[in-house]
């Protein structure tokens, strides 16, 4: 699978990044509880679009996006 719609927690963010290493798309809304995104986001090495939307709480992206 390369395109996971919707990410809702980090956890589910971080079981993505670790069973969809070949993801090309990853869409994450409404994530309200997320404050920063993982480092390991960097493992996706075929990743052309981040899609982020309404995650108010989010106040870091790692610098390998």
């Amino acid at each position: 699978m390369t395109y996971i719609p919707t990410a809702y927690t980090l956890e589910e963010l971080e079981k993505f990044i670790t069973y969809q290493p070949k993801l090309i798309k990853l869409q994450i809304y409404d994530c309200y509880d997320v404050e920063y995104l993982p480092d390991s986001i960097g493992n996706f090495v075929n990743l052309q679009e981040l899609d982020i939307c309404d995650c108010y709480s989010l106040k870091e992206i790692p610098h390998i996006v």
